[in-house]
């Protein structure tokens, strides 16, 4: 399996744009940790332009505070069946930013993908889209890294479409 990871992982770097696979080495180089989120205020403008997209996109967004996925905490959840977004309302403004970027991920992610390789796809997405730095995404996208390398092998041009769309 390792062998067939690192020839999908090589194939990416030759192949996909260089942010991309930067990405792709930052994540197989991190460590599975608590990601952490950005506690700026710069992108609060950001945040509203970004809303007005999603709800463009028949999409509403809350706020809550202390949500819980299985029992953990989460920043974002998203309900297809509600076309409802919901967000930490603890975050900062940076934060908000970037768990919209990847909740926004989640909702142009191919439908055929599985939990993880969606994970990896929306990720992928926020850390194209937020221009914050990539370590934090890594930090994340290193939980899913062999749906990372499918995830990207497969769909990077749709990755990079997403993160125009919502970054527009």
């Amino acid at each position: 399996m390792k062998i067939i990871l690192a020839i999908l992982v090589a194939f990416i770097l030759s192949h996909a744009p260089w942010r991309l696979a930067v990405l792709g080495v930052e994540t197989f180089a991190m460590t599975p940790s608590h990601t952490r989120v950005d506690t700026g205020n710069e992108k609060y403008w950001d945040v509203l332009r970004l809303q007005y997209r999603l709800g463009a996109l028949g999409w509403t967004i809350e706020y809550a505070p202390n949500l819980q996925f299985n029992e953990q905490q989460a920043y974002g959840l998203t309900s297809f069946d509600g076309h409802i977004i919901v967000v930490d309302s603890d975050l900062s403004w940076n934060g908000r930013y970037s768990v919209l970027l990847h909740e926004g991920g989640h909702i142009l992610a191919p439908y055929w993908a599985n939990r993880g390789q969606a994970e990896a796809f929306a990720e992928t997405v926020a850390a194209l889209a937020a221009h914050d730095g990539l370590r934090e995404h890594a930090r994340y996208l290193s939980l899913y890294k062999e749906d990372f390398v499918i995830a990207v092998l497969l769909n990077w041009r749709d990755v990079y479409r997403a993160a125009a769309l919502l970054s527009e």
